[in-house]
C-alpha cells in the first residue's frame, strides 16, 4: 500500500528520494572530513616526537617459535 501511494504521487517520491540523498551525502562528507582531519592531527603529533622513539622489549632474549620450532634468536645487553 505505501508503494502504491508513492507510485501515485511521483512528486512526493522525487522529493523524498532527493531529501534522503542529500542527507546521506552530507553524512558521508562530514565523516570523510573528520577522518582526514584526525589523520592529519595524528601525523603532526607523531612528527613532533621525531625519530627519538625507541621500543625495548622487557626480555633479554628475543626468540620466535612457530609450531615448536625456534626460527630465530637474538640476545642483547641493556645498558642503564
Amino acid at each position: 500500500m505505501p508503494l502504491n501511494n508513492l507510485a501515485r504521487r511521483k512528486g512526493r517520491m522525487a522529493l523524498l528520494v532527493l531529501g534522503l540523498t542529500i542527507g546521506v551525502a552530507t553524512d558521508v562528507v562530514t565523516l570523510v572530513a573528520i577522518t582526514e582531519t584526525m589523520q592529519a592531527d595524528v601525523a603532526v603529533k607523531l612528527d613532533e616526537y621525531g625519530a627519538n622513539i625507541l621500543i625495548v622489549p622487557k626480555a633479554n632474549d628475543l626468540s620466535l617459535s612457530y609450531g615448536g620450532v625456534t626460527v630465530a634468536s637474538a640476545a642483547f645487553d641493556v645498558g642503564n
